[in-house]
Order: structure tokens, then sequence, then C-alpha cells
């Protein structure tokens, strides 16, 4: 099967210390404190044409650590977030076999009372932490994580 990711250009260096990826306001910063390989693609629209199926924003890429960071910044229709998440994640996971893989949204503006509540929290809890981490997470405007 093809590497979903062959043929596009990373959007950071190698060992870039902090990845930032950036949209409707809300931003995901990524920090690179071990100064691992890592990689950052925009999903929609350049890995996966915006015709094809609704896909998340960017995917980070750790690649000592065999992680990768589904991220969605929202403006508004938040409540399309966590499909397309999901749908994202059916789309790149045959390409990271072995990795394990993380869901962030960021959001912005108000918007998002239409599943900030419990939906939100429901898809959280189910994915659990892996090592202390949330798998699945949410927050409004900015979100910073050691990756």
């Amino acid at each position: 099967m093809k590497d979903i990711f062959e043929g596009h250009k990373s959007l950071c260096f190698l060992h870039q210390k902090e990845i930032v990826s950036e949209e409707n306001h809300a931003e995901h910063r990524a920090c690179n404190i071990e100064e691992s390989r890592v990689r950052q693609y925009k999903l929609d629209g350049d890995v996966i044409p915006r015709n094809k199926q609704r896909v998340c924003d960017y995917i980070v890429l750790n690649d000592d650590e065999k992680t990768a960071y589904l991220i969605e910044l929202k403006g508004r229709h938040t409540e399309e977030a966590i499909e397309q998440i999901a749908s994202s994640e059916k789309a790149v996971k045959p390409s990271l076999q072995g990795y394990d893989l993380f869901y962030r949204i960021v959001y912005h503006g108000r918007g998002t009372h239409k599943i900030a509540g419990a939906r939100l929290l429901a898809w959280r809890e189910k994915y659990g932490k892996r090592e202390k981490k949330w798998v699945a997470q949410f927050t409004s405007t900015s979100y910073k994580e050691t990756i």
C-alpha cells in the first residue's frame, strides 16, 4: 500500500523544536524537547484533497517516538470535529503502522456550545490516557504539549 505522505513535503524541519499548527484563530504547539525526527503535514486540502472527504487540518508525527497527533482547529461548526478526526484516522492509519495516535481539537469562539459539554467529555473519556497523557484532548484557543 502506498504511503499517504509520499510526494508531500513536511511543513517543518526534521528536528524542529516547536511545531505550530494554526488556523481559524486556534493553534496547537508541539514541543519537541528531545529534538526527535518530526514531520508536519496539512491534511485538509493538501495530503487529502478537499473534495475527497472531510478530514482534520494537520498531522504532526514524531518518528522517533512513533506518535502521531491528528489536529483539528475550529472556528465554527465544532460539532463536526470528532467526525473529521475519525475520518482522518481511517485515511492515515495504514501509513502509520506501529504509531500511537493522539487526537486534538482546538476551537476558537463561542460556537462550541453544541458539543463542548457532554459529547466532548465522553469522547475524551472513551480513549482515556496513555502514559499519563490524554489520548483525546480538546481546549479553547491554544494548546501546547510536549511530543
